[in-house]
């Protein structure tokens, strides 16, 4: 849906977003690394601390603050592979030096290989249920662009507001699995079992709670991102339906979570498969 216009700014981000990709495969491996020790605080701070920075960055890199160049697009681009960069820096240093997690005896080819096939038969399908969002989703931007740029602007701006409010379900998802999982590898079934129980209950509240913000304030949240009225429109009636199904969200964020834990990681795919290609997809067909 892209014309003249926008396509060469999503052309000078995007070809220099793709870059900051490589730099976070480690950060995101050694944050569950450390979670899995037991300390989330510092791996949280790491990925906080990035955040921070990219926003520090970013207007200076945009605007040309103190005498840097304007860049635009591209420089909020730059700042996200600068921070991303940083943190890659940082999460290396606190594996090797602070936690002592990174290992420089070579393995024999054997051992290298029993430790991958380990690690793949959990970690190709839990990649595969992190794929079926995005491909997904591209789907049905794809649908969105036969409409118009507003209604994809629109989704844009929804999914924006929607990623912001469902951060606490996406940390509790993050640190349920691995204490399910260290629970139960020390015979601990009955604190498992309430871990599991109270992080149902908490997404199905924290869902009501934003589900029920989001209906008075859809309007005017939307309208902080944009002054088009027809791109309000569209955000603003994604966040008055969608919020509705935040609880069962969460719940099937905890459930795949903790399914991985077990060393179960299939199931999870499965229910992304059914929830995506089975449900959201064909009827985002159907509502075309």
């Amino acid at each position: 849906g892209a014309d003249v216009t926008t396509l060469p700014l999503i052309v000078d981000y995007m070809s220099i977003y793709y870059i900051s990709l490589v730099l976070l495969a480690v950060p995101s491996v050694g944050a569950n690394a450390l979670r899995a020790t037991g300390d989330a605080s510092i791996s949280g701070t790491i990925m906080v601390s990035g955040s921070i920075l990219h926003m520090v960055l970013g207007p200076f890199l945009i605007f040309g603050l103190l005498g840097l160049p304007a860049l635009g697009l591209a420089g909020a681009a730059w700042a996200n592979l600068i921070a991303r960069l940083l943190v890659f820096i940082v999460t290396i240093y606190v594996l090797a030096y602070r936690e002592h997690l990174l290992s420089y005896t070579q393995l024999t080819f054997q051992a290298a290989m029993d430790s991958w096939r380990r690690i793949m038969a959990v970690s190709i399908p839990a990649t595969a249920t992190n794929l079926i969002g995005p491909v997904s989703t591209a789907i049905v931007i794809s649908l969105l662009a036969s409409f118009s740029q507003e209604a994809v602007a629109g989704f844009g701006i929804a999914s924006r507001i929607e990623g912001l409010f469902v951060i606490p379900l996406f940390a509790l998802s993050a640190s349920i699995g691995p204490f399910v999982g260290q629970n139960l590898g020390a015979d601990r079934h009955d604190r498992a079992d309430a871990a599991m129980i109270w992080s149902f209950k908490y997404s199905l509240g924290w869902g009501a709670l934003v589900a029920i913000l989001l209906y008075f304030l859809r309007n005017e949240v939307s309208a902080l991102f944009d002054d088009n009225t027809t791109v309000i429109e569209v955000a603003a009636l994604y966040l008055l339906l969608v919020p509705v199904s935040y609880g069962s969200w969460g719940v099937l964020m905890m459930a795949s979570a903790i399914f991985n834990s077990l060393g179960k990681p299939v199931s999870s795919t499965i229910m992304s498969i059914i929830r995506m290609f089975v449900l959201y997809i064909p009827l985002a067909f159907l509502g075309k």
